[in-house]
Formats: C-alpha cells, structure tokens, sequence
C-alpha cells in the first residue's frame, strides 16, 4: 500500500491553509534565481587561474555532477509535497531526528547565513556610488530597511512575492543574457584556446571551486507545500533551471576567455565587466557592474520566500517554537516563520560574523545533498507518493548511489576542522531536539 508524500509528523492542520499556486514557471525562475547569485561575477577569473583553458571542461563535469544531484531533488520532490524541501524529504524518509538536522542546515547554514553575506555584499556595491552606506549609521539603516521590506512583501502574500521574485530575476539576468548574445556573435572563436583535458587534481580542484556555485537550486523547494501538482511541476522545474544555468554558467565563460585570452585569470576584481567593456564598450563595463548590484539583489526575494517555509515546517512539526507554525488568517503565509527569518538574517548581516562561517554554510549544503540522495533510496522502497505516480529517475539506485559518491567525494576535500564545525552543528540540533522531546512540545 503506497504511503503519503507527508512527513509522520508534518500532518497539522496548518498546512492546508497554504495556497498551492507555484507552477513550472515560478519554480525554474525561482530555482534559477536562488543558484545564479553574484558568484558568476567574479567566478570566471577565479576558475582560469585555477583550470585555464580546461575551464570549460570543468563547468561541464560539474553540471553533470549537479545533474545527479538534481534528479534526487526531482524525484523526492515529486514524492513529498509538504512543505520545507530537503527538510521534509529528510523527515519523511528518516524521520524527525534527521529531519530536525537537515532542517537546521537548511535554514541556518545554507539559508540564513548565505542570505546575510549577499546583503553586506549588495550594501557595500551600493557604498561604492553612495558613500554614506558605507558608514556604520548609513549600513545598518540600509540593511534594516531591506529586511523590513522583504518581510513586508512576503508576509502579504504568496502572488506579491512571486511577482517579485520572477520580475527581479529576469532583470538581473538580462545583461548576463546580453553579454552572452553579442558575445557569441561578435567574438572570434578563434580567440578562444583550445581546451586541454586537465589532471585529475586540477580538474577536482576546479570542481570544489564550481560546486560552490551551482548550489542555491535547493532552496527553491522549500516552499513544497505551495508548489502545484509537485510530480509534475518539481521535475519539469527543475529540469528546465538546471539546464538554463549551465548553458548561462559556460557561455559567460567562453565569452570571458574569448574576450580577455590569457588576461582573464588576472582580472579577478571584476571579469565579467572586463569582458563586457571588450564586447559592448565602456558602457558594457558600468553596466555589468550594475548588474553585480542587481544580482545580489535579486538573490535576497528568491530566498525570502524559500527558507521561511523550513521554519515553517519545523515549527509545525514541533522541531521549534509552534508559533513558527502558524498560517496567517488573512494572507495564508507562515508570517510568524518570515518575520523570525528576516530578524535573523539581518542581525547576522549586522554583524558581520557570518564571514567566518562561509565555509561552513557551504559544507553543510554538500551534507545535505547527501541525505537527500539516500532519502530518494528509502522514499523508493517504501513507495511514498502524493497520491499521483511520482518522477522516478531511469537506473534503479544508479543516479542517487553516483550522487551520494560524489559528493562524499568532495567532502573529503574539506579540512578537518570544517568537518568538525559540521559535528557541532549536528550537536546543536541534537540538543535541541532531545529538549524539545523531553519537554513535551514536539
């Protein structure tokens, strides 16, 4: 008998209060907008140095890699339709325990953290133009205002936050999308040297670097709950994002190499605006800068209305605090999960301690790649659904059994004491959970 795609403990009556309006559209925009963030900025630079002209060689292996990981992502998601992404599928396959860990990374590590450091980094672009943000008064209004603003948005409702969202992603992407164009048309391919395949080290060195950046497509499954006729919409949303981003990721690449030949692993300030002053003019140059500003930006609505719903679930599971929850009466949005999220965001962008724990932000995610790729294993066998026959990925235990390898493999790269900053993190949630228990609040 095939079991529901709900977690043991995700069956409150809050969650039908949610309004499942997330199509193919908003998802891949969504998933494409969480991924693409100011790391492509400044990433072409740092891979050449890295990988010259095997640079592109290495985008390819990674998108494959992510591939792997993605159809994880796609059939999981097409089997659990409660909301709060790798947490619920996490829960609904392991149960509360990991569940309660998987959710901590998700919204902290991978979430908060990373939500935090595009915010200092888009205030201190915009200190450039206007000095006074640069100034601790002017910086902290700034960001305040920016979290008040994002809360107020997505606390409203659920439309306004997707408008939002898919309207800030295709303006950051357009000048991306124009560098790419011109590029290709005007650029000789002849400019472009000849890749060579790379050593093992080199190429997974280059790999570590590219993992980096492709992760954020997560995080726009964390509203699960909202998301349409999820065996449908999640694979198909996926799909189309994953390949969007590595055509986009390659293609600015070849356009930088192209552009700047040998110059481009020494740009590293700003490489893409380097190439765009070659292919467009001067004006290329201002633009693409600006589009840095607008990108980070764009990051900021995309995961304000993805992480929230992790809190959510969590609270409603009773993994933290019920008020978390709890769904608005009037505008059907876990308001209480948004407004803590928005608080905790900014005081760590306030402070400035979320720096040191970059690594860590990163680390966790690959953990919680892992997780889910043998959540998508148990969720198999025990035939859990959503009431609809679920996206199952071609190879039986091939793809996830890849995934889970690879990424083990990539974690090894990692110091022992990044490692160990992920054990503490698992005692953290450990602790909270076994409180919670014994309190009798779960």
């Amino acid at each position: 008998m095939p079991l529901t795609g709900e977690p043991a403990i995700g069956t409150g009556s809050h969650e039908g209060h949610l309004l499942r309006l997330i199509g193919v559209r908003a998802l891949a925009l969504t998933a494409i907008n969480t991924t693409v963030g100011a790391g492509i900025f400044g990433l072409p630079a740092v891979v050449a140095a890295e990988m010259g002209a095997a640079a592109p060689i290495g985008y390819i292996v990674t998108a494959l890699l992510f591939f792997t990981i993605v159809l994880c992502f796609a059939e999981a998601g097409s089997r659990v339709s409660s909301a709060g992404g790798l947490y619920a599928y996490s829960n609904a396959a392991f149960g509360p325990f990991t569940g309660s860990f998987v959710g901590t990374l998700l919204w902290f590590a991978n979430g908060a953290l990373s939500n935090a450091a595009v915010a200092v980094l888009m205030v201190n672009g915009l200190s450039l133009a206007f000095p006074a943000l640069g100034q601790p008064a002017g910086r902290a209004i700034t960001l305040i205002l920016v979290y008040i603003s994002l809360a107020a948005i997505n606390i409203r409702g659920l439309k306004l936050g997707l408008r939002v969202t898919e309207g800030i992603t295709v303006i950051k992407l357009l000048p991306l999308i124009l560098l790419v164009v011109v590029g290709l048309m005007t650029l000789s391919w002849s400019q472009i040297p000849m890749p060579q395949l790379p050593d093992g080290g080199q190429l997974g060195r280059g790999v570590v670097l590219l993992t980096f950046t492709f992760m954020g497509i997560e995080t726009s499954l964390s509203p699960s709950g909202e998301i349409r006729d999820p065996s449908r919409v999640v694979p198909r949303g996926l799909a189309i994002a994953m390949l969007g981003i590595t055509l986009l990721y390659l293609s600015l690449q070849l356009v930088a190499q192209s552009a700047l030949g040998d110059g481009l692993a020494s740009a590293t300030a700003a490489p893409l605006a380097s190439a765009a002053e070659v292919v467009l003019g001067s004006w290329g140059r201002v633009l693409m800068l600006t589009a840095g500003v607008v990108c980070m930006a764009g990051v900021l609505p995309g995961d304000m209305l993805a992480t929230p719903r992790v809190l959510y679930a969590m609270g409603r599971d009773g993994l933290l605090p019920a008020r978390l929850g709890v769904v608005h009466p009037r505008f059907n949005t876990p308001a209480a999960a948004i407004a803590t999220y928005c608080t905790v965001c900014a005081v760590l962008a306030l402070s400035g301690t979320f720096k040191a724990l970059a690594v860590l932000a990163a680390a966790g995610t690959l953990v919680m790649y892992l997780v889910t790729a043998i959540a998508v294993l148990v969720l198999r066998r025990r035939a859990v659904n959503v009431g609809k026959p679920p996206f199952v990925i071609p190879g039986g235990p091939v793809v996830p059994l890849i995934a889970a390898v690879a990424i083990v493999a990539v974690l090894s790269t990692l110091a022992w004491r990044e490692l160990a900053a992920i054990g503490v993190m698992l005692a953290a949630s450990s602790v909270l959970f076994t409180w919670r228990a014994v309190s009798g609040k779960r």
